[in-house]
């Protein structure tokens, strides 16, 4: 993280010395405030996993320039990605406590106690990425790509799962508006065949069933919105584009059809 820490304040931690870093923008009263917090949270309770602090209970608290900005590991969006002024714990093998020695796995950028950069995962880690911490304590640490490309990969199935779905909808939607046109042909066919001739267009053959198609992709499209539902309108977009296409192409290819049938019966 870039914060110089003595080197005899960190042999105090590794011989089990609870310590900490405050900023040096809190004021005296604020300092105890802080002091008070941090030792009645990490209180000495029973572990199978017993450290040299949990022994001889010691707390050390230090100031230190606290006007560097350093990086959250926030995965919101909602959250600064930098902030300052943070009281920073110097943990070791020998200054856990339970609540941090039973728990050192964790998955997700912001929700693991222990982070290490390039230089410092070089030194402590082993080709496996993995640490020993103390005397039956051991962590196994995964690099933020690894993390990330995982998120992606799940993404990506997301997205084909979605794609397949919107796939079925749209043919889904295809097959009923050729359904709807093509009972509409059969049912009015000389009404189609005359309007037709005489040079109607698609809106005033198939108004009503325009209007019908429209008015429940519509619908399913306010309700959406209503939701908040940001796939619910996308996928309505996509069914009002597609529907009418496909009235478009039905009706210019069954049409025709339809008027050479009625004019053969006529004859």
């Amino acid at each position: 993280m870039g914060i110089d820490v003595p080197s005899d304040v960190i042999e105090r931690a590794e011989h089990g010395e609870r310590v900490y870093l405050l900023p040096e923008t809190l004021d005296a009263s604020e300092a105890e405030a802080v002091k008070s917090l941090l030792v009645s949270a990490r209180k000495v309770s029973d572990s199978n996993i017993v450290t040299a602090f949990m022994e001889n209970p010691q707390y050390e608290f230090i100031t230190y320039d606290s006007n560097r900005e350093l990086f959250t590991w926030s995965a919101g969006a909602d959250q600064p990605t930098t902030a300052s002024g943070f009281v920073i714990g110097v943990i070791t093998a020998e200054n856990m406590v339970p609540f941090e020695s039973e728990s050192l796995v964790a998955s997700g950028l912001d929700s693991g106690y222990v982070k290490l950069g390039n230089s410092a995962a070089s030194r402590l880690l082993g080709d496996d990425g993995a640490a020993s911490l103390g005397k039956s304590l051991a962590v196994r640490f995964a690099t933020v790509e690894n993390y990330i490309s995982g998120l992606q990969k799940s993404l990506m199935d997301l997205f084909a799962l979605f794609g397949m779905v919107l796939f079925l909808l749209m043919a889904t939607a295809s097959v009923v508006v050729a359904c709807i046109v093509g009972i509409v042909n059969q049912v009015s066919a000389r009404e189609i065949s005359v309007k037709y001739v005489l040079g109607f267009g698609v809106w005033e053959l198939y108004r009503r069933e325009v209007l019908f198609v429209n008015a429940s992709t519509m619908a399913g499209i306010v309700i959406s919105a209503i939701l908040r539902c940001n796939a619910g309108l996308l996928v309505g977009a996509a069914l009002l584009c597609i529907s009418n296409l496909a009235i478009l192409i039905m009706s210019r290819t069954r049409t025709a059809s339809v008027v050479l049938e009625t004019v053969s019966r006529e004859q």
